[in-house]
């Protein structure tokens, strides 16, 4: 009984072998596929004898798993082939590929990641996505014909409600940019692909109907967001409320260096935050925007949360309502 049970975890063993070393390298498949061959052949009789498995089981599982394989490394020959990606900025792992250093790539310099992976709860393909810039933005796509979709949409957005269910913190902002006849066509388009996709600030959660179209699809679907910044650019436009990249001095004009305390010129103090009198100073974790009527600075998130509960500037009290929506973005 010994040997039978040895002769079980000789295959098992090669063919977790076969498997890594198939995934790694997909040239080699079919070698792999007969070695795993000559090992079931050498040992069937003792599998056979003492009824174990048969024969036509191993190999219907071997073939079965390994077409999976041969499923997978062909999405991810497509993948690198439709996003014209560079085999230095791959990693293949053993549930699909992680895309790395993006910065310099011609379509999707603004992704800092790109991890796709073969979800098998789901039965689809998971991408987590990191954006450079966070748009502050949240929305949830679900399928209207899922069992777990089954609720009322946060908002409504003609057409899209008949095959999508929408959620999101700043609806108002969504149904806007869906007026923007592209945005909206292409989301549908992706509709016999698309499962779920969840945006929250920097970052995208989608998964993906696994077909022949997959990589199509993704390719889509990251043009689709990168469609969203210059939307959004285009809604704000009208607004003066602006991101203050660098600083400049209430008095002289002069450009304040990050670690600067008084201006070199005229030595007048750091800017403060209008609401909070704490000193500015512009980072990606720490958003600055001037207002259109006085020129004053203020923390952003500062700036949406008095705008929230008084329409007026907190400086020259004019009246800010209207661009709130636009700070949100």
């Amino acid at each position: 009984m010994s040997v039978q049970i040895s002769s079980v975890l000789i295959i098992e063993a090669a063919f977790c072998f076969g498997l890594t070393a198939a995934w790694y390298n997909f040239l080699i498949i079919e070698n792999i596929q007969l070695a795993l061959y000559i090992i079931i052949i050498l040992f069937n009789s003792f599998l056979v004898l003492s009824f174990i498995i048969s024969r036509s089981k191993i190999t219907q599982s071997i073939r079965t798993r390994y077409s999976r394989v041969k499923e997978k490394s062909a999405f991810i020959n497509n993948i690198v082939t439709d996003l014209k990606l560079d085999q230095e900025i791959i990693e293949k792992t053993t549930d699909g590929l992680r895309i790395r250093k993006l910065s310099n790539h011609k379509l999707y310099s603004n992704f800092n990641q790109i991890k796709i992976v073969y979800d098998d709860a789901h039965k689809a393909y998971r991408l987590a996505m990191h954006l450079r810039n966070n748009i502050a933005l949240s929305l949830d796509v679900k399928r209207r014909d899922r069992i777990y979709s089954q609720k009322k949409s946060e908002f409504s957005v003609p057409i899209l409600d008949n095959v999508y269910i929408l959620d999101s913190s700043t609806p108002e902002i969504w149904q806007n940019l869906f007026k923007i006849n592209h945005l909206k066509e292409n989301l549908l388009m992706l509709r016999p692909h698309l499962e779920y996709l969840s945006l929250k600030g920097n970052t995208i959660e989608v998964l993906i109907k696994p077909d022949k179209k997959s990589s199509k699809t993704i390719t889509k679907l990251l043009d689709w967001i990168l469609s969203l910044d210059p939307s959004m650019r285009t809604l704000s436009e009208d607004s003066d409320i602006s991101r203050a990249e660098l600083l400049l001095c209430y008095n002289c004009q002069e450009t304040f260096d990050p670690l600067e305390e008084v201006c070199n010129k005229c030595q007048s103090p750091r800017p403060r935050c209008i609401i909070c009198f704490q000193e500015l100073k512009p980072a990606e974790d720490e958003d600055v925007v001037i207002l259109p009527c006085c020129k004053i600075y203020a923390h952003k998130k500062h700036m949406i949360s008095w705008l929230k509960q008084k329409t007026s500037c907190p400086n020259c009290h004019l009246d800010l309502g209207k661009w709130l929506n636009q700070l949100i973005i």
